[in-house]
């Protein structure tokens, strides 16, 4: 089986052979998680989109600084 990224958005758990991981599966829907890792913050900044808005919603709920999301912002507007 080929291995996936789950289809939640904000939820950037490894799938196999299916478009929801385990946990979203169980319905633990990524903001009712634990506070965010650096890796899934860099990968909801790399995606944006909703990604991105699902995971900032998750660090402010957990009381984490936001500011990660938005680095390298100024140097995509050039």
């Amino acid at each position: 089986m080929d291995a996936g990224t789950c289809t939640t958005p904000g939820c950037f758990k490894t799938t196999y052979g299916s478009e929801l991981c385990h946990k979203c599966l169980e319905g633990v829907l990524p903001m009712q998680r634990g506070p965010v890792k650096v890796k899934e913050a860099m990968r909801a900044r790399l995606l944006g989109g909703e990604d991105k808005a699902v995971t900032r919603r998750r660090m402010i709920q957990h009381g984490q600084p936001t500011d990660m999301l938005d680095r390298g912002s100024s140097n995509e507007k050039n």
